[in-house]
């Protein structure tokens, strides 16, 4: 009876064990998921806050270029209108009049050229800006997925079980001589 008993309370202690075992690993796993989940959360944030301070540089640096274009071209136009005026007032026509606008139009077209290509070189600068934002977007996800949660062996359970019965049975026997041979007579 004192061996049923104590293989009984070793039973009950293993499964006891594997039970808090399996109630802390799956609290260790919630808790990698929560934390992973509020960290992608705040990873996604950051970067969408990063493409939208982008997107505002982007549209106020394409209105500044479009407003020193604008400007240039009425510096332009206005430089060419008092050059006419001039050459009228001074009674000259001509080829050297026709040059010299040639080269006012020619020269607002190099800088209004010149300010559109730097201001695509700026845009495309932005857009590889937005390719590392993702892919450091990306690496923190990536360094906060939550590592693998060791669970408890139903197997261990069950072979610390088994354990516990023979010490039992062990502790609760005694050799006996019958039939030329020592045989274990539980009491």
């Amino acid at each position: 009876m004192f061996m049923q008993i104590m293989a009984a309370i070793n039973a009950v202690q293993a499964v006891a064990s594997y039970m808090g075992q399996m109630q802390q690993a799956t609290a260790m796993a919630d808790y990698q998921q929560r934390m992973y989940q509020q960290n992608k959360e705040i990873a996604d944030q950051a970067a969408r806050d990063q493409y939208q301070g982008l997107g505002t540089r982007t549209y106020q640096e394409r209105e500044a270029a479009a407003l020193d274009i604008m400007n240039a071209s009425r510096a332009a136009r206005e430089a060419m209108s008092t050059a006419r005026v001039s050459s009228g007032e001074a009674g000259v026509s001509g080829a050297s009049t026709d040059a010299l606008l040639q080269d006012f139009e020619r020269r607002q077209f190099e800088y209004t050229y010149g300010r559109q290509r730097s201001q695509d070189f700026r845009e495309q600068a932005f857009e590889e800006q937005k390719k590392g934002i993702r892919s450091q977007q990306q690496g923190r996800v990536l360094s906060m997925l939550p590592k693998p949660v060791e669970r408890p062996s139903f197997l261990g359970a069950a072979l610390r079980i088994g354990a516990g019965i023979m010490d039992a049975k062990r502790q609760f026997s005694v050799p006996v001589w019958k039939d030329g041979k020592f045989n274990l007579q539980s009491y």
